[in-house]
């Protein structure tokens, strides 16, 4: 072949056309060389953690799923296990003291309307419990009824309170351990005065899972212009052994499959001691892809299961009974990413 000046463009031309779709060249004049640039490789970010493929429903948390959505930034979804096994029973069921007071098997001391129902203040309805101080002060204690907790793992105390001008020591509140009461939390201590705020507890001591388990409210030496309410109230107890598990699904929707290669990449951040397994469904079944998820990039190819256009993985524990141990693992990103 005859080299002339219209070479390096005829040679260029011949190239091109071997080349293949999605690549692209660059020709240096000067130079007379070609650079040759594969294009940019798709990468689908997860779309949802909404889809139930196997009728089973989540089991579990997310803390931030948007984060498995872009990244990897340092910015990472909590997945955290959920307690399955025990069951919850209702003892106390939102009592916001609309009806008679003091409620029904609740008690007064003393019995002198130191503790009324009022409806100056209530975080629901229109009514609330509340303890208004007098002159150089006066005590007064309402309590619910006794609660047969002997069989409970666990008991859970949930209720509002709101504090006018009250100082420590003036607001407690205290359990009953079956021979006395105890002080759990002084609630005149908090500086957040003039508005409703939210108690949650719960309980795993077990010196208060007896026959005759109770809460009370205990205003003490309250002075004049001083005042407390409680609203709301809901008392549950929980029995059985808490089994803890996880079974999130996430799932794309809009995903190229027709490409040579195909993987899932996740990059996951700190992990629990337990193992986090990935499996993917197949349109019948759930396969494991993944035994166990390592901080960092985890890199899998799952060309055989990409048929469609949706695609769904689901994000399980390693020990899934007789498990006690609550576990959690951080997510920074999930996507796919495919090319030929």
């Amino acid at each position: 072949m005859r080299f002339n000046r219209y070479t390096p463009a005829l040679l260029l031309v011949i190239i091109i056309l071997l080349i293949p779709i999605g690549h692209s060249l660059t020709f240096n004049q000067e130079t007379n060389s070609i650079t040759q640039t594969i294009r940019n490789i798709p990468y689908y970010y997860v779309d949802n953690n909404l889809s139930n493929v196997d009728s089973s429903g989540d089991k579990g948390t997310h803390s931030n799923f948007t984060a498995q959505q872009y990244g990897p930034d340092s910015i990472e979804d909590t997945l955290t296990e959920e307690s399955i096994g025990e069951s919850k029973t209702t003892l106390i069921d939102a009592c916001s003291f609309e009806g008679t007071f003091p409620p029904s098997g609740w008690t007064e001391t003393p019995s002198d309307s130191c503790w009324e129902r009022r409806n100056n203040q209530a975080y629901d309805g229109s009514y609330s419990a509340s303890f208004d101080g007098l002159g150089g002060g006066r005590s007064g204690d309402l309590a619910t009824s006794s609660m047969n907790c002997s069989d409970a793992s666990a008991i859970y105390v949930d209720f509002w309170y709101r504090d006018d001008d009250l100082d420590a020591d003036e607001f407690l509140l205290q359990y009953y351990d079956g021979s006395g009461w105890i002080t759990v939390s002084d609630l005149g201590s908090t500086t957040q005065e003039d508005q409703w705020l939210h108690f949650q507890e719960k309980v795993t001591d077990s010196q208060y899972f007896h026959s005759n388990f109770a809460v009370r409210w205990s205003a003490i030496n309250v002075a004049n212009k001083k005042e407390g309410w409680i609203d709301y109230v809901t008392i549950k107890k929980e029995v059985g052994t808490s089994n803890y598990e996880l079974d999130l699904e996430v799932q794309w929707t809009n995903v190229d499959y027709t490409e040579a290669n195909e993987q899932i990449c996740i990059y996951g951040g700190t992990m629990s001691a337990e193992n986090i397994e990935v499996e993917v469904w197949n349109g019948s079944a759930w396969h494991n892809l993944c035994t166990d998820l390592s901080s960092g990039w985890n890199n899998i190819t799952v060309s055989s299961y990409m048929t469609s256009s949706t695609f769904t993985i689901r994000f399980k524990g390693g020990t899934e009974t007789t498990d006690a141990t609550q576990d959690y693992w951080n997510i920074d990103v999930t996507l796919l990413h495919v090319w030929t």
